[in-house]
């Protein structure tokens, strides 16, 4: 079954949140930026710990350089896309990853030592972006 959606464009790419949701919030006057709509459209998570539980349409950042992440992925949201965002410079030695059972890469990775990392994950297929470091 299709379901109508509010679309809405951005300097981060189009956002959709299923129409009935946005009617719901209009009628009870609430304003697009609470909660639910946060998660439908993304926030930014600084991690400090490199064993995380991260949620859906969030870009978790890893500001100190690591080696090493254990990654688990918290339920997704109904109704909505789930893209599962991670970000991470690798310092020194080899990156030793783990990530939930399933995913399939879009080109595995080839990991460079000091190399900055953005991993995308929707529906089970991983993305990887990578670019060096400027000194």
């Amino acid at each position: 079954m299709d379901t109508d959606m509010f679309i809405i464009y951005s300097v981060n790419g189009i956002v959709k949140i299923p129409a009935n949701l946005v009617r719901q919030y209009l009628v009870q006057g609430a304003a697009l930026t609470d909660t639910l709509y946060q998660k439908a459209v993304g926030l930014v998570v600084e991690q400090l710990s490199t064993t995380a539980k991260i949620q859906p349409n969030t870009l978790n950042v890893w500001r100190m350089p690591v080696n090493k992440l254990d990654i688990s992925f918290d339920s997704p949201i109904d109704g909505i896309i789930n893209e599962y965002m991670m970000e991470f410079q690798l310092s020194t030695g080899e990156l030793s990853i783990n990530l939930p059972d399933g995913l399939l890469w879009v080109n595995e990775p080839d990991w460079q030592e000091n190399a900055k990392y953005q991993i995308s994950v929707v529906d089970g297929l991983a993305v990887c972006g990578e670019w060096e470091q400027n000194s």
